[in-house]
């Protein structure tokens, strides 16, 4: 993987891409660690992301993805955000440490977000608002200031088997 810091901007962009794995890099210090927009079929894995002025990783737009293994840590923003009609998408296995959000998803659908471990989340470990046919399974969620799990204006959202400890709300 490759090594890269200090970035003004993002330090991987992909805007319109298609069948792109992104994988065992570290990124420290910059805006954002990955940002996806107009993306399909992206595989994000074990990458070590700390340090960003905003998201460790955002998909905007983006559809048929996955994020796992990765480690998020130290976000101004969200470890991991999914915006403005990203689908099918699956988020696991992660491990997200001291963010504001630890997974934020807005206007996303078909999301399944499966055994992560979030922590030290400055607002909630996952947040969650005009989602739609999701699934929250098997995360660990741990000393967030306001709430674990976060539900505005969404529906068909399963919730089961987290686990919640010394959180906010």
């Amino acid at each position: 993987g490759n090594s890269i810091q200090n970035c003004v901007d993002d330090a991987i962009s992909l805007f319109d891409s298609t069948n792109v794995t992104v994988e065992h890099n570290t990124l420290v210090d910059s805006k954002w660690g990955i940002d996806g927009i107009n993306a399909t079929y992206l595989a994000v894995s074990n990458n070590a992301i700390r340090n960003m002025i905003l998201d460790g990783i955002q998909l905007k737009n983006s559809t048929s993805s996955s994020i796992s293994g990765n480690s998020i840590n130290n976000c101004n923003g969200s470890a991991i955000s999914l915006l403005d009609s990203s689908y099918d998408v699956s988020i696991e296995d992660n491990t997200l440490d001291n963010s504001e959000w630890g997974i934020e998803g807005i206007n996303a659908t078909s999301l399944a977000i499966s055994n992560n471990a979030i922590s030290n989340s400055s607002i909630d470990g996952i947040y969650l608002k005009d989602a739609a046919s999701s699934s929250v399974s098997g995360n660990s969620i741990n000393n967030c200031e306001d709430a674990a799990i976060s539900l505005f204006d969404s529906s068909d959202v399963t919730v089961v088997d987290n686990t919640l400890v010394n959180n906010g709300l």
